[in-house]
């Protein structure tokens, strides 16, 4: 038979012990010492990652001693104010909490404030709690807890550990016994805990330096264009060591309105942001206040820390699934250039002051190195920018010292006077290449200033070694040392040689422009109040016989409804008749209408005649009013007839016998009041016989023909030309002139006047560009173009001149018979790319 294992359990102790009750209470102190010592062994000099497991087994034996539902380590802190579940240990069927859970303070008012002064918060029933634990009371019933034991493990002023039993199922009563051995187990648990906090403090602490070492020596001396991929680097490594989901460095923009993620790390599963962009103030508003103005860190855990007032900046953030985030203002000088930003997009984040102090930290670092990078570039574009100049202007910058008299001279001013790059440069070494004569002058200049300290300016030749004189100018400034005398001159020296060659040239012309402006007083000079104007038609300038006689048939012609055709080559003015004649007509009150038949192909020139219906071709996607529609009760001026197609012109030709036609894509007749003048620089009779134009159209619209001569058969009327274009470009261009020579307008008349009127107003153009004063530098384009030819004989010129002298003599037109393409043998594309790379542009305002 067993003996008993009470009796047995007995043996050895002394009488005062084997009575059952005192037995009972050493057989559970000596079972809590074996716990003590076994949880000691187990937690104590442990590796930190093995740490947290081995105390929630502790903390389930600890449970399982005092048979009770749940075992906890909570730390609390007045800082986060807020308890944090950090270990835990659970009997079968009971609610687990997760771990690392902050509950706040709200909950537990009346225990936390008992547990920060060191004291016991135990009950073994709710009703236990005084009046003013009502909302410890009713947490503990929500909560299902029916006795609790709670006590604190002091580990500094501002932290405190707590070692907790909850009872879920049965009350518990507590003994004051536990209340010693329970605060030796938190103490154990705290102390291993602290320990290892600190321990990886340390570490972090250590890490975080060895980061800033590497990002220091990275961005420190590194060349501006490499700084770019380095930040970018060293912010990727930042992310990784603290464990960010992102990061960058934000600039605010001048004028505080906005700001832009100038660099940006992200985690690979981290949705991006908007980044080299200007952002507007306007969608984070609240931040950018407190940032740039307040100058303030920005920071919150969780979304809901926000204030009200920041509720724009809350829908931003969440847009951009930031749920913890950080902005640091880097602050330089007097303003707030750049922001620290860390987000958290997978998990809230607390932000310690330690890691806001380190953030700020690189920051700095990372701002100090752009804004350096800045400086750098600024000095190397300004250094860049003087060479630039000097190096332009031919211009060498030098410094006299006076105690030695040793000059230092930039490369530049030792090409202008002839000494190499080795060579020591000294004053009177310098002087030895003056010019003799003017050696007494700058060795004066240099003793004055340094005396005086005033500014240095002397013009001298030097003596080149082959032989050659040049004229330099010098200007420079002495500069004071501590004791106020003259320490050294600084200056800059420029060559002057033409300039002064120029003087000299000028000297010797003085007698010669004297001489030319009497001669030029003593011509007969043509005066503005020569020109002649026909009464009636201002806008036609001519006086000979056969403007006259135009004139004449335009009187006749205009206040009837007949079909005028006008003929002449281009640029006679075609178009200034047909508006004389719309004018004299009693059509007058509504605006005569023109469209040039030449500048547009078939299926556009017959919808701009006749108008068209939606859907009449493909791109047609409205219905539009020809320019007949238009011109009813009007006139329509038909420019370069001779162009239209022989499939058009009997369409036109209905329209001007019957004054019906159908819009394109329509087959409903319309009929309009319309008086028609056509125009045309082609031999019209030629074009019939040669099938290019239809002989009834011909006869249709050569009712009233007007043959408008050349301007080469009426030089008489160039002189009030002349004049009338001058005084259409004196206001535009603000110049008043008063007199044009003799010999000038002699040569225009002389000359053949191929482009006409246009090519005439475009030589009046040019010389009204190039003329200074009140007398007209006018020079006949055959002369001109002798004069640029003996200057540039190169086949790019020649090209270019070829092909403006047939522009010329077309009028500019480029395509159809008798345009500039067909005559140089090109296509229209090739002569407009040839005119484009020659630089030919089309001149301004030209008369028809």
């Amino acid at each position: 038979m067993d003996p008993d294992p009470k009796q047995n359990m007995f043996e050895g102790l002394p009488p005062e012990l084997r009575q059952p009750q005192e037995s009972e209470r050493f057989q559970e102190r000596l079972e809590f010492e074996r716990l003590l010592l076994d949880i000691s062994a187990k937690v104590v000099n442990l590796p930190a990652h093995e740490l947290d497991d081995a105390i929630n087994s502790a903390l389930q034996k600890i449970r399982s001693y005092y048979e009770v539902d749940r075992c906890g380590l909570i730390r609390i802190s007045n800082v986060d104010q807020a308890w944090r579940v950090t270990h835990a240990a659970y009997g079968p069927e009971v609610a687990t909490v997760p771990l690392d859970t902050e509950l706040s303070i709200s909950l537990f008012p009346f225990g936390f404030e008992k547990l920060m002064h060191n004291e016991i918060f135990a009950f073994e029933t709710p009703d236990e709690l005084p009046v003013e634990g009502g909302a410890d009371k009713q947490t503990i019933l929500n909560w299902g807890v029916r006795s609790s034991l709670n006590i604190p493990v002091k580990v500094d002023s501002s932290c405190t550990y707590v070692i907790v039993l909850n009872a879920m199922k049965n009350h518990c009563a507590w003994s004051s016994e536990q209340f010693p051995r329970l605060r030796l187990l938190g103490e154990i648990f705290a102390g291993v805990l602290e320990r290892r906090r600190t321990r990886m403090e340390l570490e972090a602490q250590f890490s975080f330096k060895e980061l800033l070492s590497r990002v220091s020596s990275k961005l420190v001396n590194l060349p501006p264009e490499l700084l770019d991929a380095e930040i970018e680097g060293c912010l990727r490594q930042t992310l990784e060591f603290f464990r960010l989901d992102r990061c960058a460095m934000v600039r605010t923009m001048p004028g505080k309105t906005s700001w832009q993620v100038v660099y940006l790390a992200a985690a690979e599963d981290v949705p991006p942001i908007p980044a080299g962009v200007e952002l507007p103030r306007s969608i984070n508003p609240w931040a950018y206040d407190r940032l740039t103005c307040k100058r303030e860190v920005v920071s919150y855990a969780r979304l809901d820390d926000l204030p009200p007032e920041a509720s724009v900046d809350r829908k931003t953030w969440f847009e951009w699934g930031i749920r913890s985030n950080l902005n640091i203002p880097i602050i330089f000088g007097d303003s707030t250039d750049w922001v620290f930003s860390a987000n958290m997009v997978h998990n809230e984040r607390d932000w310690l002051e330690e890691v806001i102090q380190q953030f700020k930290l690189l920051g700095e670092i990372f701002a100090g190195a752009i804004e350096r990078r800045t400086a750098d570039l600024a000095l190397r574009e300004s250094e860049e920018r003087l060479n630039l100049a000097a190096s332009a202007a031919g211009a060498g910058m030098w410094i006299l010292f006076a105690a030695t008299g040793q000059i230092w001279a930039t490369p530049q001013l030792r090409e202008l006077v002839g000494f190499s790059a080795e060579e020591e440069l000294t004053l009177e070494r310098f002087l030895s290449v003056v010019h003799p004569e003017d050696r007494p002058k700058i060795s004066s200049s240099v003793e004055q200033s340094l005396a005086d300290l005033e500014q240095l300016e002397v013009e001298y030749r030097i003596l080149r070694s082959d032989g050659s004189t040049r004229w330099l100018a010098a200007r420079g400034r002495s500069h004071p040392g501590k004791n106020g005398a003259a320490e050294r001159i600084m200056g800059v020296t420029v060559d002057v040689t033409e300039r002064k060659t120029m003087e000299e040239t000028l000297r010797q012309k003085l007698e010669e422009i004297d001489a030319l402006k009497r001669q030029l007083e003593e011509e007969n000079l043509y005066l503005r109040d020569e020109i002649m104007l026909q009464h009636g038609h201002e806008e036609i300038v001519g006086r000979s016989a056969a403007m006259k006689q135009v004139l004449a048939q335009v009187e006749q012609v205009a206040k009837t409804d007949a079909t005028v055709l006008l003929l002449g080559e281009t640029g006679t003015g075609k178009e200034l008749l047909a508006h004389t004649i719309h004018r004299l007509s009693k059509r007058k009150d509504r605006s005569i209408v023109t469209i040039n038949c030449a500048v547009l192909p078939p299926m556009l020139i017959e919808s701009e005649l006749f108008g068209r219906e939606r859907g009449a071709y493909t791109g047609a996607m409205t219905r539009m009013a020809g320019r007949f529609e238009l011109a009813d009760r009007s006139t329509l001026f038909l420019d370069e007839i001779g162009e239209l197609p022989l499939d058009l012109q009997v369409k036109l030709l209905r329209a001007l016998e019957e004054g019906t036609f159908e819009r394109l894509g329509s087959t409903r007749s319309m009929k309009v009041d319309v008086r028609v003048i056509a125009a045309t620089n082609r031999n019209l009779s030629q074009e019939v016989v040669e099938g290019r134009f239809r002989r009834d159209l011909f006869y249709r619209l050569n009712v009233f023909p007007i043959t408008i001569p050349p301007l080469r058969e009426r030089t008489e009327d160039i002189p009030p030309l002349v004049w009338a274009f001058v005084k259409q470009y004196e206001k535009k261009l603000g110049k008043q002139i008063e007199h044009i020579p003799r010999k000038s307008m002699e040569n225009l008349q002389r000359y053949k006047w191929l482009g006409n009127a246009r090519e005439l107003r475009n030589i009046v153009e040019y010389a009204m560009i190039t003329s200074s004063g009140e007398t007209l530098d006018l020079r006949s384009p055959g002369n001109q173009l002798q004069e640029d030819m003996s200057i540039d004989r190169s086949l790019k010129e020649v090209d270019r001149r070829h092909i403006l002298n047939v522009l010329s003599e077309t009028g500019w037109r480029l395509t159809g018979h008798g345009g500039a393409a067909e005559i140089l043998g090109m296509n229209r594309t090739t002569l407009q790319s040839k005119m484009k790379k020659l630089q030919i542009n089309r001149p301004t305002a030209m008369p028809k």
